[in-house]
């Protein structure tokens, strides 16, 4: 299993959970929270776990910049 904590005050949840649809056929996807952050769980991933985990990440900024954009 491999974590990913993403700041609150960047990360939208909205953008969160739309990356969470989008990859629901390539990873299991657990969301947890703290004060601080939003902790996504990878794992049974079609591919590297470490690699589908930058990969969201990477897909939530781009959502949001294209959300930002229009």
């Amino acid at each position: 299993m491999s974590d990913l904590f993403l700041n609150k005050k960047v990360y939208s949840l909205e953008m969160i959970n739309k990356a969470s649809h989008a990859y629901k056929e390539l990873a299991d996807i657990n969301y947890t929270n703290n004060e601080q952050y939003h902790i996504l769980s990878f794992k049974n991933c079609q591919y590297d776990e470490v690699l589908t985990a930058r990969e969201y990440e990477n897909y939530v900024i781009d959502l949001m910049v294209s959300r930002n954009g229009k």
